[in-house]
């Protein structure tokens, strides 16, 4: 597996993989995983809720990836017991033929650059809102005063005014649940016979 990987790559990886950090770290590989909640925390701190959305940003794109492996049908089912000594190679043959005749999920371009800078510089910015609520107690309940707005009347003068791009921003670019169905479409695949 190391020879995969370059000095300073980081393996991301899911929750699943808990168990599995120490043997990587023991190998010399970088890890990073989304941050389990403490025992008797309500939410994560400020630094762990950062970590946590970097690692999540990246992952979309192996959740992607493995959403499109399981269009195959035979993937997209339990396999049995009995073609587990065939499943890696099957998955190869999977994975080439969707490499070599789909569509990429993105390519390197100046806007990831730029949306990486800012996800990093973003990531060390204080959360002055989490502040207020502690400082003001506004996550007691008996604080909270709802009160019915009309946002046609512009009685909020500051209530900012969103676009869609003001809102990708916001959600940091990527919503891909239903990317894969707009990445599939109308692509021609040459079927392939085999053999076991």
């Amino acid at each position: 597996m190391k020879s995969w990987l370059n000095e300073d790559d980081v393996m991301i990886v899911d929750r699943g993989f808990r168990d599995s950090l120490n043997f990587l770290n023991e190998l010399g590989i970088k890890t990073e995983m989304p941050k389990f909640l403490k025992k008797g925390e309500k939410q994560h701190d400020v630094e762990d809720s950062n970590s946590s959305r970097l690692t999540t940003k990246i992952r979309w794109i192996v959740e992607s990836a493995n959403g499109r492996m399981k269009q195959w049908k035979y993937l997209a089912n339990v396999v049995p017991n009995s073609q587990i000594p065939n499943i890696g190679e099957d998955l190869r043959l999977v994975c080439a033929i969707s490499n070599k005749y789909l569509k990429p999920f993105c390519s390197s371009n100046e806007t990831d650059e730029f949306l990486g800078c800012k996800l990093l510089y973003l990531s060390k910015q204080n959360n002055y809102l989490m502040e207020r609520v502690k400082h003001q107690e506004l996550d007691k309940q008996q604080k909270l005063k709802w009160e019915p707005i009309d946002a046609s009347d512009n009685s909020v003068v500051d209530f900012p005014k969103l676009d869609e791009e003001d809102l990708r921003n916001i959600t940091l670019e990527f919503t891909n649940s239903n990317l894969q169905n707009h990445i599939t479409k109308n692509i021609k695949m040459k079927t392939v016979n085999m053999t076991y």
